[in-house]
């Protein structure tokens, strides 16, 4: 991540690589947390995710963010951009 640089940027990537699954994981949790969708719902909007897969997916990056503080910051940022 570069200092100064919107956290959101850090996420976004082409393809698979692991910034790319760790921005799908933030976007689950995220729409999780604030859309009040279900697990299919969110899953269809993005790009047909499995319902279950929504729910470990938020779940391992809840997991994640205890683990990593780094990744804790990070998520917590972005999540504050939502908060009004």
């Amino acid at each position: 991540m570069v200092p100064g640089q919107p956290v959101f940027l850090f996420f976004l990537t082409r393809g698979r690589g692991a910034r790319g699954i760790g921005a799908r994981r933030v976007a689950l949790y995220l729409a999780q947390r604030y859309t009040g969708l279900s697990n299919k719902a969110i899953g269809e909007r993005l790009g047909g995710v499995h319902y279950s897969a929504v729910s470990k997916a938020s779940g391992k990056l809840r997991e994640e963010m205890n683990c990593d503080q780094r990744l804790s910051k990070l998520v917590n940022e972005l999540d504050s951009q939502f908060k009004t």
